[in-house]
C-alpha cells in the first residue's frame, strides 16, 4: 500500500524525517507532499504520530493522463465498493498544477460520475448527507494521483484544543518550527501564550506524546481496516510516553486567553509542566529559552507595539535559544542583521520567523 501526506511549504523535509524515524520507506517527496509505503498498520500509526502532516491519504492510482475519457476509465477501474463504506457522500477535491486537464468543474463531475457508477449496488442506493468522504485528485504536470482520505478532519486540529486565539499558529507549523530549531533547554518562556499552542506542542514533543492520540479518524469506518489495529497502536503510543523535568512559563495580558490556555493545558494533561498567569510582557524577566508568537498589530492592535518589539529584540539576544514568529511590518534591518530569518506560511498568512 502507498500513502501520501501533505503539509505546508518548507515542512516537507521535516515531515519526511518524521516518517523515516518510524522506519517507514519514503518513496518520493516534493512541494507540499511526502509519499511512503507499508501497510494498514502504517496508515494508523502515521495518523496518530505525524506532527507536521495535514492529512494522510491512501494512494489508489497514479498515472500520466491528458484526456477526460482516460480520467473516467481510470477512476472507474478502482474497486470503490471495497474502499468506501456504503451510503457515504463523496466529496471530490481536485488540485491541478501545470496540466492539460485544468477545468476543475469538469474534473469533479467526471470523477464523481465514475465513482458513483461503480458504487451503485441497486436502484435504492442513497447517500447520507451526514457521512462525508474526501477523494483528492492531484494532477501535477499531467501526472494523476487518486487519493482516499483516511484522516477525516485536518490533523492540525489537535484533540486538546477546545478554543483558539484570534491570531494563533497552526499546530503543524508550530511542531515543524520546534523540530527545526531543536532547543534543548528544559525551561521555556512564552510571554504571548494565546491559546497555548507553542508550549503544549513543545511539551508533547519532549514527552513523546502522540499528537492525535484522542480523536477519531475516517479509517475507523472502513470495512477493510481491522478495528483492533487502532486500539493496539494507541496502547503502544501510550507506552512510549517519556517523563522529564520540564517547566514552562506562560503569560498573557488577556485574562480570557489565560483561561482558554489553562483549559487546553488541562485537556492535554500537562498541568504539572506548565505554569500560567496573567501578566504584561513589559513586566516579565525572560530567561533561558523564549518561544513566542507576539501580536503583529493586524488582528490584535496595540498602542505600545514598538516598545514590545524593542524588548523582544533585547530578550531574544540575551536568551540561550529562542524564536519570534511575526509579520509586524515595522521590524527594521537590525532584526535581520542579528538573527536568522525565514518567511513561512501560516495557513494563508505569510510570517517572518526570527531565531537563534
Amino acid at each position: 500500500m502507498k500513502f501520501v501526506s501533505y503539509t505546508y511549504p518548507w515542512l516537507e523535509n521535516i515531515l519526511k524525517k518524521e516518517i523515516e524515524a518510524r522506519k517507514i520507506k519514503v518513496l518520493d517527496s516534493g512541494p507540499w507532499f511526502v509519499k511512503f509505503e507499508w501497510n494498514v498498520s502504517t496508515m494508523v500509526k502515521m495518523n496518530l504520530w505525524l506532527r507536521t502532516a495535514n492529512k494522510v491519504y491512501l494512494l489508489l492510482w497514479e498515472e500520466k493522463i491528458t484526456d477526460f475519457d482516460k480520467l473516467f476509465d481510470l477512476v472507474y477501474s478502482i474497486n470503490w465498493k471495497y474502499y468506501i463504506p456504503k451510503n457515504f457522500k463523496i466529496n471530490i477535491n481536485p488540485h491541478i498544477v501545470k496540466s492539460q486537464l485544468s477545468h476543475i468543474p469538469s474534473i469533479q463531475s467526471i470523477v464523481q460520475k465514475a465513482i458513483i457508477k461503480k458504487l451503485v449496488w441497486n436502484e435504492n442506493y442513497s447517500f447520507d448527507e451526514d457521512k462525508n468522504i474526501e477523494i483528492r485528485i492531484d494532477i501535477f504536470k499531467d501526472n494523476l494521483k487518486v487519493l482516499l482520505d483516511t484522516s477525516w478532519e485536518a490533523l492540525y486540529k489537535r484533540w486538546y484544543k477546545k478554543d483558539i486565539s484570534k491570531a494563533g499558529l497552526k499546530e503543524t507549523l508550530t511542531a515543524g518550527i520546534l523540530q527545526l530549531i531543536n532547543c534543548k533547554d528544559n525551561l521555556f518562556f512564552d510571554p504571548f501564550c494565546g491559546s497555548g499552542t507553542i508550549l503544549i506542542e513543545k511539551a508533547m514533543i519532549d514527552l513523546n506524546i502522540a499528537p492525535w492520540l484522542k480523536r477519531n479518524f475516517l479509517f475507523e469506518k472502513f470495512n477493510w481496516v481491522d478495528k483492533n489495529i487502532l486500539e493496539k497502536e494507541k496502547w503502544r503510543a501510550g507506552t512510549r510516553r517519556k517523563e522529564k523535568n520540564l517547566l514552562y512559563f506562560w503569560y498573557d495580558i488577556d485574562p480570557s486567553m489565560v483561561e482558554i490556555a489553562r483549559e487546553n493545558i488541562k485537556n492535554a494533561g500537562l498541568e504539572k509542566y506548565i505554569k500560567i498567569e496573567k501578566k504584561d510582557f513589559l513586566d516579565i524577566d525572560i530567561k533561558w529559552t523564549m518561544l513566542t508568537n507576539p501580536p503583529y498589530n493586524k488582528r490584535i492592535k496595540l498602542e505600545n507595539i514598538d516598545q514590545i518589539y524593542n524588548k523582544l529584540f533585547n530578550d531574544l539576544q540575551n536568551v540561550n535559544c529562542g524564536w519570534v514568529i511575526t509579520w509586524y511590518e515595522n521590524i527594521d534591518k537590525i532584526w535581520f542583521d542579528n538573527f536568522k530569518v525565514r518567511v513561512l506560511s501560516n495557513g494563508w498568512d505569510k510570517v517572518k520567523f526570527f531565531y537563534k
